[in-house]
């Protein structure tokens, strides 16, 4: 017997729950049975069915509230996914977690039920080979999650599934088991880099790299986008007077394809002149455009990393403590949503690269299972943070990102962290040098974000006090 078949023949049992499947539309429920029939009901029917019962479904709050039924014990299929599989896209629909799953998707609604087991059962499987293990472990924090057999139902299953037998009388301190903080890797102050070359970038050079990065066919046949890259590139020649920058102002019509226009001769400058270029824009959905067009630039992983920064405001990312402080909640108030929350988090900050909860690995379904508190509420909103004070700041993702960036070659930022960090820089700070200001129509707007404030009445009243003294007074 081969090495590989006596692996598998010791591989954990897969057991999935023994209770029914349920698939809602607008109108009706379908219901795979315990005995393997599948039951089309009305939304009546369904809830009176399933009052009290075990059921497994996919987005628990939404079936719930379609059916109007509280009194449930929900198996959630999306929660199972997060907690397996915390960064990886889906869609939080049966037809969603199938794709994601690499299943295939139901061809009908009295198919769908069927498809909830399937990728149950997937999903069981892939825990067995979990790379999250090292950091943040499937069986303690899970353990955790069930707060003794009374909180999350997919406990027992995950430890079946990873050759364990779950004893929920068995005690798990759980902010020691939610602690991936611990795990994850120190950011380290480096030397900063030396000042860019002054090269500039030829109209030849911004056209090579243009029909590189959209195929050398396709990019013949774009001839605007050829002109806006041309002209882009005049922005990039080396500067002769420092009081006199070049600017370039271009305009182009939807379509033609700006993004890659101007991220031609910029990524050019930088890879010649060893510098930074800051991309700045308006909202993050652009952002997120920009870097998933940048794999064109860097198809690999690993370089685009290295090369690559995204900046946004420290609100917009988890904050360790504050996750730290949940966790230590919900352990001490053993409270089932808390500690639930709290698990699946954890997973899904060891496996998140830069800890953006507005970004492409945090799935934005998450807070409408989970709730705010839990979620995008565990980023630093009231703008606490200590900083050096801070136990988790040589691990903090904001810190993170800011290093990054100093010696990124792109950086991907937002109009209004351009002009506060230029507004907040220390007199002989090295500054970028070169900026390209995507919706630069929005600069004003962003600059009135930034630098205005909104005084009500009462704030008008008192600021007036603290200049000119009190009314009456000279």
């Amino acid at each position: 017997m081969s090495s590989e078949s006596v692996a598998a023949s010791f591989q954990p049992k897969i057991t999935v729950p023994d209770i029914p499947a349920l698939h809602i539309d607008a109108s009706k429920a379908y219901i795979l049975s315990q005995d393997g029939e599948i039951l089309t009901l009305s939304h009546n029917e369904a809830r009176r069915m399933l009052h009290n019962k075990s059921v497994l479904l996919c987005h628990a709050p939404y079936c719930k509230s379609k059916l109007d039924l509280q009194e449930v014990h929900c198996f959630d299929v999306l929660e199972l996914f997060a907690f397996v599989h915390p960064k990886r896209f889906t869609v939080p629909t049966p037809r969603g977690l199938c794709k994601s799953l690499f299943l295939k998707e139901p061809s009908s609604v009295d198919d769908t039920p069927m498809s909830l087991v399937e990728a149950t059962q997937t999903l069981l499987k892939d825990i067995q080979s979990d790379p999250l293990k090292a950091k943040a472990d499937p069986l303690s924090i899970s353990a955790f999650m069930g707060l003794n057999g009374k909180a999350w139902p997919w406990t027992p299953f995950i430890h079946t599934a990873l050759g364990e037998t779950y004893d929920p009388n068995i005690p798990v301190e759980g902010k020691r088991a939610l602690a991936v903080w611990k795990n994850l890797a120190e950011w380290a102050e480096e030397a900063p880099p030396p000042p860019a070359s002054h090269y500039g970038v030829s109209e030849e050079e911004a056209h090579e790299r243009l029909l590189k990065l959209r195929g050398f066919d396709d990019a013949e046949k774009r001839e605007n986008q050829v002109l806006y890259s041309k002209d882009i590139s005049h922005a990039f020649a080396p500067i002769e007077n420092e009081y006199e920058p070049h600017i370039t102002l271009a305009e182009a019509g939807t379509g033609v394809g700006k993004t890659l226009g101007y991220l031609s001769p910029a990524s050019v400058w930088a890879e010649k002149n060893k510098g930074t270029v800051w991309i700045s824009t308006y909202t993050k959905n652009l952002q997120r455009q920009i870097d998933q067009e940048l794999d064109r630039l860097y198809p690999v992983e690993e370089v685009k990393d290295a090369h690559i920064a995204t900046r946004k405001g420290r609100e917009n990312y988890l904050c360790l403590l504050n996750l730290e402080e949940a966790a230590s909640g919900a352990a001490l108030a053993k409270h089932i949503t808390s500690a639930i929350a709290c698990g699946l988090m954890a997973r899904w900050t060891a496996a998140s690269k830069d800890g953006d909860l507005t970004g492409s690995d945090f799935p934005g379904w998450l807070s409408g299972i989970l709730g705010f508190q839990y979620t995008f509420g565990l980023a630093d909103k009231r703008g606490e943070c200590i900083y050096s004070g801070c136990d988790h700041y040589k691990k903090c993702f904001v810190e993170h990102s800011v290093r990054k960036a100093e010696h990124a070659r792109l950086v991907i930022a937002n109009h209004a962290l351009v002009m506060i960090s230029a507004a907040l820089s220390s007199p002989g700070e090295t500054m970028p040098t070169r900026y390209v200001f995507d919706e630069g129509h929005h600069l004003f707007s962003a600059a009135d974000s930034a630098y205005a404030s909104h005084l009500s009445a009462r704030e008008t009243r008192d600021f007036r006090r603290w200049l000119m003294g009190a009314e009456g007074g000279r």
